[in-house]
């Protein structure tokens, strides 16, 4: 835990699991998940029903975690976003409900996918 205050905070607005991605929009965002990864990862946390990945805090990498978080979470809204600054790190913190854990797999596993 921490007491940096975020710089960007999403809230889940749905308990329902549902996606509107589909087709090429999905792999594209795939794809952009990918290579923001490529660009800026160091490693993730395990959360309480969530995942914190943490990225090196870098001026050009910030407003793409941003857009990125924004735009998932249009079409995600059962996430909960929280993106802070902690030292050298940029931390976007990923939570979901009970009847979303089971996404978390994938989660954890997008890093490296």
């Amino acid at each position: 835990m921490t007491d940096d205050p975020p710089w960007l905070e999403l809230r889940a607005t749905t308990d329902a699991v549902a996606c509107s991605l589909g087709g090429a929009a999905f792999r594209e965002r795939l794809s952009e998940f990918r290579e923001t990864f490529a660009d800026g990862y160091r490693g993730h946390d395990e959360l309480a029903r969530g995942v914190r990945w943490r990225f090196v805090s870098r001026p050009d990498l910030r407003p793409r975690l941003a857009s990125l978080a924004t735009r998932e979470h249009a079409c995600c809204p059962f996430f909960h976003f929280v993106l802070r600054d902690v030292g050298d790190e940029t931390w976007w913190e990923i939570r979901v409900g009970p009847a979303e854990e089971a996404l978390l797999p994938a989660l954890r596993g997008l890093p490296s996918s």
